[in-house]
This record gives structure tokens, C-alpha cells and sequence, in this order.
């Protein structure tokens, strides 16, 4: 999975989502959920660079899905934040506040919101109330 995050830092989008890919397909069959939740979620970004968010989404809902079903409070918050952050994208608003906010008390609930996640969920509201104000003249 490295290589595919590496290949992405360097623009090679397409070769990390292949490669993101052929890990996964590894994880699935060595029966690591957290990897593969990790690794689905890391393909949705992928989709999200490329502004497949239809795409983005159902890798986010299947890694939501498995990080729920293995009861990974930490890669469940982490994936509902990504889920509020394409929701963010797509204007959708109302439901981007309810994934941020689930994710946020997921951290407090396992003890892992600490000073950086309470500075990310300003920055994620700050850009909510933006998001919101633009809409609102358009």
C-alpha cells in the first residue's frame, strides 16, 4: 500500500489506484479488515482527486462498512470524516455536519480527540459555514 500512496504523492494517480487495488485484493484474501478498510478508504481519495465522487463514495461506504462490522472505533470516524469531507464537496451540507459531528464524538468517546482533532473539526465547521454562505447567493 505504500507504493501506491508514494505514486500518488507524485501525481502518478492512476498507477496508485492500481496498485491501491492490487493491495487491497491481498488484504481481502489474508483477511486483515483494518488494511482493507484502510486501503478501500484510501481508493475512495483516490476517486476524490479524480472527481469520481460516486466512485469515492462507495469505497468510503464499503471500508465504513467494514471498520463498523470489526468495531474500529478510530477508522470509523477517520472514514466518516472523509464521507463528511466529500459530502462538503458535493454541497450536501446537512448530512456532511451529521458524518463530522459522528466522527467527532467517535475520537472523544475512544479518547483520541485530541488538540489536533479539535482543530480540524473548527477548520471542517469554518469551511462548513463557508460552503453554506456561498451556496446560499448562487
Amino acid at each position: 500500500m505504500e507504493i501506491g500512496l508514494v505514486q500518488k504523492e507524485q501525481g502518478q494517480v492512476q498507477a496508485a489506484l492500481y496498485t491501491l487495488k492490487k493491495a487491497l485484493s491481498l488484504f481481502r484474501v489474508q483477511q486483515d479488515t483494518k488494511s482493507t478498510g484502510q486501503g478501500l478508504a484510501t481508493i475512495g481519495d483516490i476517486y476524490v482527486t479524480l472527481n469520481q465522487f460516486s466512485e469515492a463514495n462507495t469505497y468510503y461506504q464499503d471500508a465504513l462498512q467494514i471498520a463498523k462490522t470489526s468495531n474500529d472505533k478510530p477508522l470509523t470516524a477517520q472514514i466518516l470524516g472523509k464521507i463528511g469531507a466529500l459530502l462538503l464537496l458535493k454541497g450536501d451540507i446537512e448530512e456532511a455536519s451529521e458524518a463530522l459531528t459522528h466522527a467527532l464524538t467517535l475520537l472523544k468517546e475512544n479518547g483520541e480527540a485530541s488538540e489536533i482533532s479539535t482543530t480540524q473539526a473548527w477548520s471542517v465547521s469554518y469551511t462548513h459555514l463557508r460552503a453554506h454562505e456561498t451556496l446560499r447567493y448562487l
